[in-house]
């Protein structure tokens, strides 16, 4: 009986020993981060990374360079055109198998001014990654000479298109590799296409050619001996750089410059149009053409005198071409030295001239710093990755007194962790070889690699260096993007005989001082917040202000100055920030405001401030422009107040590589959308949901609510549709998790939050800001509501704007319609737009309201139909009298339900009675019935 009681016991025992193990293996299974690996040595490291252009020339290392020529199967005379929603293939025959550059001879049609772009493959795949994305520039000249305003400062010009034959061997449109990209095209027929991503151009031919090797110019000289070339005695007038003949791009304008006497033309306080360059120069790919007429065949110095006071610490590089020609190995990375002042680049090279007109291009470029650019952002990507995988065990914030068991959970932790701190000690030596230095690159990285050290021979210090970890990571990051950046800014340049003496760059001590003083005193004298009346002598005057930036006052004032004066209307243009409701009350407000946000219009027509537009001829035309949910926020009482001039709303970004790796896609609808938020939720992970009205507002139209009566004389939010989804909306942030607050940019980056809905603007930032991902994430409509009456996803957002109005107490209405209609108009809110991403660059893309103009203002195809599918579904939300309380206390409402606990319904009732006090106090103050 004995024997049997211990017999059960211990059967009962092992069978508890062995569920418990189980259990415990289970549980340790499903928290060990799965990786998929690529053997490295003896140590396993994790890669998401497609194979890249340096993993394809290894693995074609022992292939030979090709010595022949061979051109695509394209009939002279016939070009194909590629158009941007489809794809073109050609034809090559090859008689030798080889690497071989390809060069693109092609034409682009006139379209959208951005370059075109195309993914490229060979024989239906895709070489490497790079080729997802490959470039043909296009090309621009100023429209009309430089003229003068009435007040002596120079007036913008337009930019135009050239359509000329042009010519690219394809190449890296990152920078990183200096050289066109060699293909290994094997023997026979290879088949060569472009899939459409942006723009059309006509492919006149396509040559596979021997890569170039350029000669030193060490040896350069000796053939200069053996010719018996002589050097110049005369030098040749200096040509402008801002005159240039041709440009890769249209944001490539000229730029002003007062800092230096020395500066051709000067002047000490009018805006004279000088140099180019600078801050809009700042990516590699981008070229400035000049054309210069020499007089006698001789050998010359080519001298630019520039200013590089953007990039401390680093050698700006540009690449030289003459008559389209690298003339010798070191003209392929002329260096730039940084500096505070003016200076010339002051090199001893020689080049050879034949009398008669040439053409001088600078392209920039990485150089050296490429190679180094790309290995820095592939290491950050994998840190980014650890980092994620940490995270998947730990959580973002972990008990420093728990044992995680990290190395039993994430695959050869302290392995990658000595490998990955190498690899860092590698990039800082090269990074000191190139600039013989410290420099941003290598002081980020040394608080790495220390980091790195001290978390392989501890592990679980990780859960107390998590947060210095994320935070170096983003560190490193913004560096790896202001070194990518390559300014540049040019005043002349200085074809010169070689033994005459370079001018002073600055002018000289006495010339600089006199420019200080007499920029000093007339500092008191000029206006810099008034730009004057434009127009011809003897028009209409109106009055304009603009609550902006000052850039962005002064491109509006050269556009007016181009492109508005030709009315016989001048315009008094004004920078202002605060003043304007100051100013309507003591009568001396403008005729003419822009930039009004969404919820002052209406206010201001309620007090009779402003004129109804809608009474002006041509208005429904004008009005057609805009999406309705654009313009309605602008609508009272059938009067519309003013019209839109920006328009942003929300869209889904998504990680790509991550949800992939978790297997989980974008969620169409709110059903699917509460299906992922368990996987995110296990992986420690988050969805990016902002806690504003405008979040609230989506919900609410998509499940068929409304904010007012149909009257709009009460607030609807009473109603059983609002406050249910008042409440799914909070238990969002209550019940689920998701974060109240976040910093989008570098939670995505670190894919923290591999998804969010926030605004579609964000996508210019995250291209800029994150140049390491480009490729592994998108963006999408967002989710909605199935309606199974229509079979469509409802997708309703509501849209941010601001607008331009007339003030009732304007003079000449007529002459301020003729002006809001020119500036809303598609060409030149194109032309805006295109003029503040030259000098703000592509993070600040103008985010217009004109549907047609948002089509030709930089957007890649692909793209832009995904934000025109958005914009479809885009509404405003109404502005009343006493309208002001809704958005207030909405907000009350939901703070009181996640930091108070109180109940959504009540909080949310008992706020609509005060809403709709106000709302009836505001229509009695304002004597509406």
């Amino acid at each position: 009986m004995i024997k049997r009681i211990l017999s059960s016991v211990l059967a009962v025992t092992i069978v508890l020993t062995l569920f418990s193990t189980y259990i415990t293996a289970s549980a340790e299974d499903y928290n060990t981060v799965k990786t998929e690996s690529v053997n490295s040595g003896s140590v396993v490291l994790k890669t998401e990374r497609e194979l890249n252009y340096k993993d394809y020339i290894s693995q074609h290392s022992d292939k030979l360079q090709a010595t022949n020529t061979y051109y695509a199967d394209i009939t002279e005379g016939s070009p194909v055109i590629s158009y941007e929603n489809g794809q073109t293939s050609v034809e090559i025959n090859i008689e030798e198998s080889g690497l071989y550059n390809l060069e693109v001879e092609y034409t682009p049609i006139k379209g959208a001014l951005s370059a075109v772009e195309r993914k490229f493959f060979i024989n239906g795949n895709q070489p490497f990654k790079e080729l997802a994305n490959i470039r043909f520039e296009r090309s621009f000249k100023d429209a009309s000479e430089i003229l003068v305003d009435s007040q002596g400062n120079d007036m913008l010009p337009d930019q135009v298109e050239v359509f000329s034959v042009m010519h690219k061997r394809i190449s890296d449109i990152s920078g990183y590799y200096n050289e066109p990209y060699m293909f290994y095209l094997e023997k026979g027929v290879n088949i060569l296409t472009f899939d459409g991503i942006q723009g059309d151009f006509s492919i006149s031919s396509i040559t596979a050619c021997p890569p170039k090797k350029l000669i030193p110019y060490s040896e350069l000289e000796e053939i200069y001996k053996e010719k018996g070339y002589k050097k110049a005695e005369k030098t040749l007038p200096i040509i402008n750089a801002e005159n240039a003949t041709l440009k890769a791009t249209y944001t490539l304008v000229p730029t002003t410059d007062r800092s230096s006497p020395a500066t051709i033309p000067y002047s000490p306080s009018k805006n004279k149009l000088n140099t180019i360059g600078g801050e809009g120069w700042n990516h590699p790919g981008m070229w400035i053409e000049w054309e210069i007429e020499v007089e006698e065949s001789a050998l010359y110095q080519l001298d630019f005198r520039y200013k590089q006071n953007f990039a401390k610490g680093v050698l700006i590089k540009r690449k030289l071409y003459i008559d389209g020609e690298i003339p010798f190995a070191e003209a392929s990375v002329l260096n730039f030295e940084y500096g505070r002042s003016w200076s010339f680049c002051d090199n001893d090279y020689l080049y050879y001239l034949e009398k008669g007109k040439h053409t001088i291009r600078l392209e920039a470029v990485l150089g050296d710093m490429g190679d180094v650019l790309r290995e820095s952002e592939d290491f950050q990507y994998t840190l980014n990755a650890l980092y994620r995988e940490i995270i998947m065990v730990t959580g973002t914030s972990p008990d420093k007194y728990r044992d995680y068991k990290i190395e039993r959970r994430i695959e050869n932790f302290r392995e990658r962790l000595i490998v990955l701190s190498e690899r860092a000690r590698d990039i800082i030596n090269r990074t000191e070889e190139i600039f013989g230095s410290s420099n941003s690159i290598s002081v980020s990285l040394e608080a790495f690699t220390i980091q790195l050290e001290e978390i392989a021979e501890e592990p679980e210090k990780v859960t107390t260096m998590l947060g210095d970890f994320k935070n170096n990571i983003i560190s490193m990051g913004e560096t790896i993007s202001s070194m990518r950046e390559t300014p540049l800014e040019l005043d002349y340049l200085l074809v010169k005989a070689p033994d005459e003496e370079l001018p002073n760059a600055e002018g000289g001590f006495i010339a600089k001082a006199k420019h200080e003083i007499i920029a000093f005193f007339l500092s008191f004298v000029e206006d810099y917040s008034s730009f004057g009346s434009f127009g011809k002598n003897g028009g209409v005057t109106i009055d304009v202000w603009v609550a902006s930036g000052r850039e962005q006052a002064n491109v509006l004032k050269r556009i007016i100055d181009s492109g508005f004066s030709s009315k016989n209307i001048n315009v008094n243009l004004k920078l202002v920030q605060g003043a304007l409701l100051q100013a309507t009350i003591a009568g001396k407000g403008p005729d003419v405001a822009l930039n009004m946000g969404q919820g002052d219009p209406v206010n201001y027509a309620l007090r009779n401030s402003l004129y109804d537009l809608s009474k002006f001829e041509g208005f429904t035309e004008v009005r057609q422009r805009f999406s309705e949910g654009a313009v309605s926020p602008f609508i009272f009482n059938g009067g519309v107040y003013a019209l839109p001039e920006t328009e942003s709303f929300y869209m889904m970004f998504y990680r790509k590589d991550v949800l992939e790796s978790l297997n989980i896609s974008p969620p169409q609808t709110w059903d699917e959308f509460y299906e992922i938020l368990p996987v995110l939720s296990r992986n420690n992970m988050e969805f990016g949901l902002p806690s504003t009205m405008d979040t609230f507002a989506m919900f609410l139209y998509q499940n068929g609510g409304r904010f007012y009566h149909e009257d709009n004389k009460a607030s609807a939010l009473g109603s059983k549709t609002s406050l249910q989804t008042f409440t799914k909306w909070t238990n969002l942030y209550t019940s689920y998790g998701l974060p109240v607050s976040f910093d989008f940019n570098n939670r995505f980056r670190t894919g923290e939050m591999p998804i969010a809905i926030v605004d579609y603007t964000s996508f210019n930032t995250l291209s800029v800001f994150a140049p390491e991902l480009n490729g592994y994430w998108d963006f999408c409509e967002i989710p909605g509501v199935y309606k199974p009456e229509t079979g469509k996803i409802d997708r309703t957002t509501v849209c941010n704007v601001t607008g331009c109005v007339i003030f009732a107490s304007a003079k000449n209405k007529d002459a301020c319609w003729e002006f809001v209609k020119w500036w809303l108009s598609e060409d030149v809110q194109v032309s805006y737009g295109s003029k503040i991403e030259s000098i703000l660059g592509a993070s600040s893309r103008y985010a217009t309201a004109n549907k047609n103009a948002r089509q030709n203002i930089g957007w890649t195809g692909e793209t832009l139909n995904k934000i025109n599918k958005q914009s479809e579904w885009v509404v405003g939300i109404p502005q009343i009298a006493g309208g002001y309380f809704t958005s207030r206390h909405v907000t009350n409402a939901f703070n009181s339900v996640i930091n108070n606990n109180a109940v959504p319904n009540d909080t949310l009732n008992s706020y609509v009675q005060i809403i709709n006090r106000e709302i009836i106090l505001k229509r009695k103050e304002l004597g509406l019935d």
